[in-house]
C-alpha cells in the first residue's frame, strides 16, 4: 500500500481518517517520476495527513532492528507546505514519497474505534467480519 492510497482511506466502521500505519515491512517500488501526475495528486491530497504518515514511517524504520523496513528514515523532510512543495526538488520527493514507499506487510488501526486493517503483500483489507 503506497501513502498516495493511504491518504484516501477511512476506517469503515466509523469514517474516522485518517488511519494509523503500522508497518512491519517496507519496500521501495521503482516508478518513473512523473511531474504532472504528482502535481494532481497534490491538490487531491490531505497534505497534512500525508505529512504524518510519512512521519511514522520514518520513525518505524529508524526505530527497526529487523532491517525489514527499508531505509525511509533517511530521506528528506517533506516541505512544511502544500505551496513548498511546488519546487522542483519538492516534486521529485512527493514523487517518491506518494509512489515509490510502500507498506508491504503491517495494519492500519483506527484511532476512534480501534478497528484494525490488515495490510498483506501490499493490499490493505477492509472485509471487517461484524461491524
Amino acid at each position: 500500500m503506497r501513502l498516495l492510497t493511504h491518504n484516501m482511506l477511512c476506517c469503515i466502521k466509523c469514517n474516522q481518517y485518517p488511519l494509523q500505519i503500522q508497518p512491519t515491512e517496507l519496500t521501495r517500488i521503482e516508478v518513473d517520476y512523473d511531474e504532472e501526475f504528482t502535481r494532481r495528486m497534490l491538490t487531491r491530497l490531505d497534505y497534512d495527513f500525508l505529512k504524518a504518515a510519512y512521519e511514522e514511517l520514518r520513525n518505524a524504520s529508524k526505530n527497526n532492528t529487523n532491517h525489514n523496513l527499508a531505509d525511509v528514515h533517511t530521506m528528506e523532510d517533506l516541505p512544511s507546505t502544500r505551496e513548498a512543495a511546488l519546487t522542483p526538488e519538492g516534486l521529485v520527493l512527493l514523487h517518491e514519497v506518494l509512489t515509490r514507499i510502500a507498506v508491504k506487510n503491517g495494519q492500519l488501526v483506527c484511532g476512534s474505534c480501534q478497528q484494525v486493517y490488515p495490510v498483506t503483500d501490499y493490499i490493505p483489507n477492509f472485509v471487517v467480519d461484524s461491524l
